[in-house]
């Protein structure tokens, strides 16, 4: 027992020769989740909120510090039942100061964030076209764009395109995840950040952190190929019938006990995104969110009206899911690349779309982008490179709806139409100081009437708000068109500001139910020497070729607009519009060259001799196929034409109703519905000398025509002639009978 008793004072004795401090030392067990780090950025003037771990009870407390080590704002907490703590204070107004942020569990220092700003944060999301890196942008690549000064103060929370779970991206649970393996925040002077950030985003906030003179944040989240129903969460699918509904009939509703997380597919999975790259940052407070995302839908079949429901449903979710206290999270979006889907008007259509549904009053902006998207990147022409005119333009749309009163925050959409003198007057909402064009006219416009076809047409503004479209060759036109098909980058109708131009006029078409839109044929206007086409990450094409002359593009060579094409002749040569374009070993028609014209009655173009003698238009071919082709008649006789060296303008016609296989007109003549697949367009010449060429006009057939062949016994003048006459007159017989 004494010697019990003794070892215990001897304890006792040690132990109090301990400070408290060595006994007693609390070791903290808190932890923030990995969304939070050094030199990040919370939105001004808002809750900044602080979330993490810890042990049940533990008081957690948040001290934010200047830069002089002066305490400026606290916030005090415990961590819950469930382990788990939310601190806060109300963040100071943005400036150029750089903070220290400490959290203290029972009063003891667990984690110190240095280099902490406040400004306005954005969340960058959608597919590819968001993802998309600013080393691959255009402008990097070609040396062209310097790297803003003050990129120190763009800050960039980075999400791996692809998450993990549990070291591994081949699991994809069904519940939300606080931690994001692998995020981190950088600025503009790390190579992480020029490494890794959306180009697009880049942009965006490089232009808005200048034009605000303030910090700008960016959570950059976004995954190629990526559907908008995986950046849903799930309480918004499973409580709005309508989105559950549309998923469901798609097949793309997958009921949670039905999850299996080893086989999810994070690209087109409902919630999978949402769940992996967005539920992390809950309580983070946005100034809004920008959004580039659409293609996966429209090669999916989803409908216009199915995805603005959609993209409605997300922008309200994540009005509730980040707390925003002003009503619904502005929303800033842009159209989808121009790239053949299904059809090509499967683009104009879902960007008409979703332009509808920009209002001020729901804070959803909509940027068109089919002027610049001139350049490609490796992976073709769903992938524009030119970035940065797209996040300029977004930034531009959230100062005038996030910041600013101005009209321009979205661009234009048809407010309505009318129809009277033989044109369509449309009048367009959000056009801010009014409405402009490049040149001296409106490119990019067709018409049509009661028969649907749709051919290009002429406009002109009448008022700041209001433009005129007609066409001579459409007495009565029902319906426009404006950039409605996918090679639309010559469409030139703008809203402005006090700055100019400022974002293009959406596409559009006044009545819906004339829906046989024409692709615009870049090469009618003769306007320029290169057209841009989807097919291809070629991206520019020739838009004419020459074969025994030299073209080119000149204002002196114009009918009307801005140029036209003047032509140098010798001997025999020809012209004829560029349709085609290398695939591989094939030379393939462009998506959006008009290859059935059986719906078209004339084709006419004018022509000017400026040389010293007269040259002869000997023909003009339509092929069908490399070895059969069409010549029409021109006026009212003839496949041929005189073009006199007098230095005026002459209109040339072509009826596509009394059609000449190989030009022969003593053998069967046809009518355009012989031209139901045209592969090619030759003009024929003879005469050296100088010829301008403009204007070519389509004008529709007013009335069906049967198919018909008319032997011409009285033109043959040679054997060949003659047995074509006499075997039209047979296959007439024989259609004879059958209609007998």
């Amino acid at each position: 027992m004494k010697k019990l008793i003794s070892v215990i004072i001897s304890v006792l004795l040690i132990l109090t020769a301990l400070t408290p401090a060595a006994v007693f030392a609390f070791e903290p067990t808190a932890r923030l989740y990995n969304v939070y780090g050094d030199g990040m950025l919370f939105r001004q003037k808002k809750e900044a909120v602080f979330s993490g771990c810890g042990a049940t009870g533990t008081d957690i407390s948040v001290y934010l510090f200047d830069k002089n080590g002066n305490g400026v704002a606290k916030g005090k907490g415990y961590a819950s039942r469930k382990g788990t703590f939310r601190v806060s204070f109300t963040a100071p107004q943005a400036s150029y100061d750089e903070y220290t942020v400490k959290l203290y569990e029972n009063g003891e220092l667990f984690r110190e964030l240095k280099n902490v700003v406040f400004g306005e944060l954005f969340l960058a999301s959608g597919q590819s076209n968001m993802q998309y890196g600013l080393p691959q942008d255009y402008y990097i690549c070609e040396g062209l764009e310097k790297i803003g000064e003050n990129a120190r103060w763009i800050r960039a929370a980075l999400v791996p395109p692809i998450s993990s779970y549990n070291g591994s991206t081949e699991y994809c649970p069904a519940d939300p995840r606080r931690e994001i393996e692998n995020v981190r925040w950088t600025d503009g002077t790390t190579h992480d950040f020029y490494a890794n950030i959306s180009a697009v985003a880049y942009y965006f906030a490089n232009k808005l952190q200048k034009d605000l003179d303030i910090p700008v944040g960016i959570i950059n989240s976004s995954l190629g190929g990526s559907s908008i129903n995986t950046w849903l969460p799930r309480e918004v699918i499973e409580y709005n019938e309508q989105v559950k509904n549309i998923l469901s009939s798609h097949d793309a509703y997958i009921p949670y006990e039905s999850w299996k997380p080893e086989n999810i597919n994070q690209g087109l999975d409902m919630t999978s995104n949402f769940n992996s790259k967005i539920y992390a940052f809950q309580g983070f407070s946005l100034s809004g969110i920008i959004w580039y995302q659409g293609e996966t839908e429209v090669i999916n079949n989803y409908t216009p009206e199915e995805y603005t429901v959609l993209l409605s449903a997300l922008q309200s979710s994540y009005t509730d899911f980040f707390g925003n206290e002003d009503g619904l999270i502005p929303l800033i979006y842009t159209h989808i690349a121009s790239y053949f889907y299904r059809s090509i008007f499967d683009v104009p259509a879902f960007n008409e779309a979703i332009a509808a549904i920009a209002d001020r009053a729901e804070k959803r902006a909509c940027v068109s982008i089919y002027d610049v998207g001139l350049e490609f990147s490796d992976l073709g022409a769903i992938h524009p490179a030119k970035k940065k005119p797209v996040g300029e333009r977004m930034a531009y749309a959230a100062e005038n709806l996030i910041y600013g009163d101005g009209d321009c925050f979205t661009a234009a959409t048809v407010s309505s139409s009318e129809i009277k003198d033989g044109a369509v007057y449309v009048k367009f909402n959000n056009t801010g100081d009014g409405l402009s064009f490049d040149g001296r006219e409106i490119n990019g416009c067709t018409v049509c009437g009661e028969n649907g076809v749709y051919v290009p047409a002429k406009a002109k503004l009448v008022s700041s708000d209001t433009v005129k479209i007609f066409s001579a060759a459409v007495k009565n036109p029902v319906s426009a068109c404006y950039a409605y098909c996918l090679d639309n980058g010559e469409s030139d109708l703008y809203s402005t500001d006090e700055n100019g131009k400022a974002l293009p006029v959406s596409p559009f078409v006044t009545d819906k139910k004339y829906n046989k839109y024409a692709p615009l044929e870049q090469w009618a206007a003769c306007e320029k020497e290169k057209s841009w086409h989807s097919d291809s990450t070629d991206g520019l094409f020739d838009t004419w070729k020459g074969n025994n002359c030299d073209i080119s593009f000149t204002s002196a060579a114009a009918e009307s607009g801005d140029a036209g094409l003047e032509i140098k002749g010798r001997g025999l040569w020809s012209i004829s519009p560029v349709r085609k374009f290398k695939d591989g070993i094939k030379n393939v028609i462009f998506y959006g060259s008009k290859t059935d014209y059986s719906d078209i009655e004339t084709v006419s173009f004018m022509v000017k001799n400026t040389g010293e003698k007269d040259v002869t238009l000997t023909d003009v071919k339509f092929y069908t196929s490399a070895v059969s082709w069409f010549v029409p008649k021109i006026g009212e006789g003839g496949v041929s034409r005189t073009v006199p060296a007098d230095g005026r303008w002459h209109e040339i016609s072509l009826s596509l109703n009394s059609l000449y296989l190989y030009g022969n007109k003593g053998g069967a003549a046809y009518t355009n519905n012989r031209l139901d697949n045209v592969t090619d367009i030759k003009f024929c010449f003879s005469g050296s000398g100088t010829v301008c060429f403009d204007s070519i006009t389509f004008v529709p057939e007013t009335e069906d025509k049967d198919v018909s062949f008319a032997g011409s016994f009285e033109s043959a003048d040679n054997i060949i002639e003659y047995f074509c006459a006499i075997f039209t007159e047979i296959i007439n017989g024989f259609i004879a009978l059958i209609k007998g």
